[in-house]
């Protein structure tokens, strides 16, 4: 665990244990550094992120205060975080975000990246109440996952319905949610910016574009439609989108609903010297994601896929409900 989410657990926890109300101070930088042993520098971290989190309130010149009411930590259980890769394992940011929600709800949180179903996963799993599921999952690593016996909770697209519970991002709707809305300020020629075909996710955001282009009374054309080629996640075929970009003449607009690829998106738009040519409809998150210019329609889920399949999990292990279904989170527009 990295030290900045071990203060913010020792940070709640104070909270818990000494019955702090919501409006109440909560100790000074100072009083940590001296409490908690670690850096001042560690501590500033993990109070701005407890700030973003929405557990405490800091302003100006007066003490932090709490903006939320928590607990003291006790523990019911262990919830594994199992991350499947295919190529590069995961860089932790979800892990880090999940030890905070679980911890607040008294579960502990432990986590395993693994990226072939021969592996011994059964350790990993000892003691646990629960697991989640997230990356590359296949047909072979449900089954082996479903011979551990224990309540699972798939988060994101599963390519095999019927194995457990899951809860996804509604990528479909978000396209064509996307695609309602730059035809409502005018555009005609909308095209599709996507990643590779062989995540799930990049099939969903295709269909849904087909889908809202037959809404509209519209066809596909090819030359509108550009296909990321790298099949690694992070990875990146410029020379592709830049050729894509100069030469999808007609286009008016373009809807990226892939968040990994805005980056590469954004600046390819600027050395093309197109940005004021295109209007686009994007995925963003609202609180971190700032466009360079002014023709984007930002759109983003309404909850954290991560904390609402958590939710979800402790919902159903309290209830004790085994039903399997899929949850989609619905996709919003963020407006000014």
């Amino acid at each position: 665990m990295h030290k900045y989410n071990q203060v913010k657990l020792s940070i709640t926890d104070y909270i818990g244990r000494r019955n702090l109300q919501v409006g109440d101070a909560i100790p000074s930088q100072s009083e940590f550094v001296r409490d908690c042993g670690y850096s001042l520098i560690t501590v500033r971290r993990a109070l701005s992120e407890l700030e973003e989190a929405g557990i405490i309130e800091r302003h100006q010149g007066r003490p932090a205060r709490l903006a939320r009411e928590v607990f003291p930590a006790m523990v019911n259980g262990t919830i594994l975080m199992l991350q499947l890769y295919h190529n590069f394992p995961s860089d932790g940011q979800e892990v880090a975000s999940m030890e905070i929600y679980l911890r607040e709800r008294g579960f502990e949180l432990r986590a395993k990246s693994a990226k072939h179903p021969s592996e011994d996963i059964s350790e990993a799993c000892r003691g646990c109440v629960a697991i989640l599921v997230s990356g590359w999952i296949t047909e072979e690593w449900l089954k082996r996952i479903a011979s551990e016996k224990l309540p699972v909770m798939i988060v994101g697209n599963s390519p095999v319905p019927g194995y457990f519970p899951s809860i996804s991002n509604d990528y479909r709707q978000a396209t064509v949610l996307l695609y309602r809305e730059l035809r409502g300020i005018g555009c005609r020629n909308i095209g599709l910016f996507m990643g590779h075909r062989r995540f799930l996710n990049n099939i969903i955001i295709q269909q849904g574009y087909f889908d809202a282009l037959a809404e509209a009374g519209k066809t596909p054309r090819p030359e509108w439609i550009f296909e990321d080629k790298c099949p690694e996640i992070g990875g990146a075929d410029l020379h592709g989108l830049n050729h894509f970009l100069r030469h999808c003449r007609g286009c008016d607009s373009l809807i990226g609903v892939t968040p990994e690829l805005h980056s590469m998106l954004m600046f390819q738009i600027f050395e093309t010297g197109i940005r004021n040519q295109l209007k686009l409809g994007v995925f963003a998150h609202p609180r971190f994601f700032k466009f360079p210019f002014k023709n984007v329609i930002p759109m983003t889920f309404a909850t954290p896929i991560f904390h609402t399949a958590a939710e979800w999990l402790l919902e159903r292990l309290a209830t004790g409900d085994q039903t399997i279904e899929t949850r989609l989170i619905p996709p919003e527009i963020i407006r000014p």
